[in-house]
């Protein structure tokens, strides 16, 4: 005589299966968005390079290709007033505004920088979330996607990190800390004197990584 089924064993072996099923799918999800994201970012740098100053291009990447802008054009406009009371000149990718690209060597990245941020912004590229580089106070702000900010938490003090405008002005920059929030506080992030701070979500999304820098160098355009 065969066994019956027992019932509640029945419901949690679908209910199992249902779970396994659905941390799949979000695996998936995860991994395809990464590499959306990398994509986007890598695309509007390559056309924001291709807008910039060509010395100011190359000296971000010597492999670059990247072609100045073509004769008689000027693709830089004045953007909002940065802290300094400087105008933040931009680029428009897409009909969206980049501020410049920031560099960072230990983690193998040259991302681009929008100037304003949003949560669909943010699924792009880096952005600005607020001050300037020109009044040495800005923070750039990430998600933990692996080819955004998701290893930032990786880099340590003494690191550099440059920041190139979109007309051709230089920031070079130096680690100082690694911070780790465990409150998503803004209002402790924004306190400090600090010339530079780069900001993502931990990957389980409750803390913060900040990463604080003090300008070495600065070359206007």
């Amino acid at each position: 005589m065969k066994p019956r089924n027992n019932p509640v064993t029945s419901w949690w072996i679908g209910i199992g299966v249902l779970m396994l099923s659905g941390a799949l799918c979000l695996t998936l999800y995860n991994l395809w968005d990464e590499n959306r994201a990398a994509q986007s970012a890598e695309e509007s740098l390559q056309r924001l390079q291709e807008q910039m100053p060509q010395g100011a291009a190359q000296s971000l990447s010597a492999s670059s290709a990247a072609a100045g802008p073509q004769a008689g054009s000027d693709p830089v406009q004045e953007g909002a007033p940065s802290e300094a009371g400087l105008e933040m000149p931009v680029i428009e990718v897409d009909e969206a505004a980049y501020i410049g690209t920031l560099s960072l060597p230990r983690l193998g990245l040259i991302l681009p920088v929008m100037r304003d941020w949003s949560d669909e912004a943010l699924r792009v590229s880096p952005c600005r979330f607020e001050g300037s580089p020109y009044g040495d106070d800005m923070i750039v702000i990430a998600h933990n996607y692996r080819r955004h900010f998701g290893r930032l938490g990786t880099m340590e003090a003494g690191d550099q990190v440059s920041f190139i405008s979109v007309n051709g002005s230089k920031f070079l920059y130096e680690v100082s800390e690694v911070q780790r929030h465990s409150e998503p506080a803004m209002e402790e992030i924004e306190q400090g004197e600090w010339d530079l701070t780069l900001l993502t979500c931990t990957i389980e999304g409750s803390g913060r990584i900040v990463v604080r820098c003090n300008r070495l160098e600065r070359e206007d355009k």
